[in-house]
């Protein structure tokens, strides 16, 4: 069914036009016209759980009108339900088009330290949600998960629920001659970049040092890599995180993708949030990170000073977590997340199993090549 035809399925008047907006990494979304008014058309990917989806809107729909956080809020189709199945199963949403400023990079102080603001008052709303949301993207910045990933299809292998050492140098040589040989065959390669595996490589290695050699954690070296050696020379997948969540404290309910496009503005202050697909039990800091790095790189350079004054306008409205301890802790997570996106644009971009819309040929890679040559460095 057309995107036009699936509007009718909607209690909303006659439809004057549909056009898709290259929007967002994942769903197709459309902009809906109407005589009066506007309206988001979203047809989400088979990879996504409605079931949990609704269970998550009723939980932050009441507590965000409580406290006056706008959000989407979902319309119902004909039939009273919030979503439409088409005839090739896939389920389509609407919500009424949200208006907000539209801001640029790179961002002034002001808006910087909106940012930071906003979103700790984001993150003070969501704290009043009583039971806790169901992950519908369970991974959600979970590098374990995503190495082991890279690993698997860059290996052509099935999952192992191993990731090597990342001081495993013997095993670092195996995956270089690995990749040489398929490029032997290019019939059976798979386009891989072996500059750029390199470079997750030595990422991997230097995001684990970072953990294990952390001062902001009050836990002692000993301890630490007991946690995240199993045997000698291996890491799992599980212990990674679990290392990594060592230096994330703060464990609440979070948005899960903090980037500027998803943050409603309006007279220079963050007054809600987009896209809450994401919204699940996780860190703070992470959240906190993910802004940063949507809000504080530029031309795929990352600009520290715009990250302080963001974290400062957290630290200034949220109460719990003051500036030096955010700044000491921050640059780990967020080196973390660049990594995690790293891989996953380069895996996507050597894999059949797609998870990114590539919005132009080379899209995923390129942004692969960006995520993984930021560093925030203490």
């Amino acid at each position: 069914m057309k995107p036009k035809e699936i509007c009718r399925q909607f209690d909303i008047v006659e439809v004057i036009s549909v056009e898709e907006i290259n929007v967002g990494h994942i769903n197709n979304t459309y902009i809906v016209h109407t005589k009066n008014d506007r309206y988001v058309l979203q047809r989400l990917q088979r990879c996504m759980d409605v079931e949990k989806l609704e269970y998550n809107y009723n939980l932050y729909s009441s507590v965000c009108d409580e406290h006056g956080w706008i959000y989407p809020m979902w319309l119902k189709t004909n039939s009273g339900l919030f979503f439409y199945i088409d005839s090739d199963g896939f389920y389509w949403r609407m919500y009424p088009f949200i208006e907000g400023e539209i801001l640029n990079l790179p961002l002034s102080d002001e808006q910087l330290s909106a940012c930071g603001q906003g979103l700790a008052a984001m993150h003070s709303v969501f704290h009043n949600i009583e039971r806790d949301p169901k992950a519908v993207f369970p991974t959600l910045h979970d590098l374990g998960y995503y190495y082991g990933e890279y690993l698997r299809i860059t290996r052509c292998e099935k999952p192992s629920g191993r990731i090597r050492n990342a001081y495993d140098t013997e095993a670092v040589s195996t995956v270089k001659n690995d990749i040489k040989e398929s490029e032997k065959n290019p019939a059976e390669s798979l386009k891989r970049d072996l500059f750029l595996e390199e470079i997750i490589e030595s990422r991997v290695c230097d995001v684990t040092r970072e953990v294990i050699e952390s001062r902001v954690c009050d836990v002692s070296r000993e301890v630490i890599e007991s946690r995240i050696c199993d045997a000698p020379r291996e890491i799992t997948e599980s212990n990674i995180c679990d290392t990594l969540d060592i230096i994330t404290p703060g464990i609440s309910v979070v948005h899960g993708d903090t980037k500027l496009s998803n943050l409603i503005f309006r007279s220079g202050r963050v007054v809600g949030c987009l896209d809450m697909d994401t919204v699940m039990k996780g860190s703070l800091l992470e959240d906190i990170a993910d802004c940063i790095r949507s809000c504080c790189i530029c031309d795929g350079r990352f600009d520290e000073a715009a990250a302080v004054k963001l974290v400062r306008g957290y630290a200034s409205t949220c109460g719990t977590m003051s500036e030096d301890t955010l700044l000491n802790t921050l640059p780990d997570i967020f080196n973390k997340i660049c990594l995690e996106l790293g891989l996953r644009y380069y895996t996507d971009s050597v894999s059949k199993e797609k998870t990114f819309i590539e919005k132009y040929p080379g899209y995923c890679r390129e942004r692969a090549k960006t995520m993984l040559s930021l560093t925030w460095k203490k």
